[in-house]
């Protein structure tokens, strides 16, 4: 039976061993990272966790799950320009996967209700000492002024937001997809923001026209010479609906 079907036949031993077995992976990075056995709170931060939500809630009864909004747009836009792989490269796949992630979500929010936070990037970034004071309001947890200060922390990071978390909290890619709007308005109309609380625009922010850099090939591979060297390609295995 495959996944999201078989959850539902997951016995409570079951469950006590993937929660038993996810913890200890935990201890074990925690200690090879820091030389700490254990932590009171640990944040698991992949992108595709939306996934599997209804599994983590079953695994993880008492977690608190934390949704990060961004325009959409400006999501696209920067997995475009970092160049990933399949579906984050193709631009109409990569739409796809984006109007699934909010159905998804949409779902999610009506499920778990007061204990799902929502944070918008926007709002974040426009009020941030406020919004993070909402977020550990949420998490039932002191507020911390260090927070504020997570630019200046020397942690190793290996993700493709290595060099903007040594830089404090800025709006400098809030709007980021209209470098792009003059070639790819239908892809980003595909994806806008259904309301103004899923995304948009800061008020006093101006907007700049870029470079288009791996973008530009990554659109023209899809919307133009989809078959020729370097473009974009779902693994072979893969189908596609």
């Amino acid at each position: 039976m495959e996944y999201p079907a078989a959850c539902l036949h997951l016995t409570q031993d079951q469950l006590r061993q993937l929660r038993t077995e996810y913890l200890d992976e935990v201890d074990r990075k925690l200690a090879g990272e820091t030389g700490r056995m254990r932590c009171r709170f640990a944040i698991d931060k992949m992108p595709t966790n939306f996934r599997y939500l209804g599994l983590i809630r079953q695994i993880f009864p008492d977690s608190r799950i934390l949704h990060g909004v961004r325009d959409p747009r400006d999501v696209a836009a920067s997995c475009l320009e970092q160049n990933l792989a399949w579906p984050f490269c193709a631009p109409t796949d990569l739409a796809i996967y984006i109007q699934q992630h909010q159905r998804i979500m949409r779902h999610a929010s009506a499920m778990i209700g007061d204990e799902l936070f929502t944070l918008h990037c926007e709002s974040l970034i426009a009020s941030t000492k406020s919004e993070l004071k909402s977020l550990f309001d949420f998490l039932g947890l002191p507020w911390q002024e260090e927070c504020l200060l997570f630019h200046r922390s020397k942690r190793a990071v290996s993700t493709p937001s290595k060099q903007q978390v040594r830089q404090p909290i800025h709006s400098g890619s809030v709007g980021k997809w209209r470098r792009y709007a003059d070639f790819a308005e239908k892809f980003f109309e595909s994806i806008k923001p259904s309301s103004s609380n899923h995304g948009g625009d800061i008020p006093g922010v101006r907007y700049r026209k870029g470079r288009i850099g791996n973008m530009r090939n990554s659109l023209n591979c899809q919307f133009g010479n989809r078959g020729r060297d370097g473009c974009c390609q779902p693994p072979p295995a893969q189908i596609r609906t």
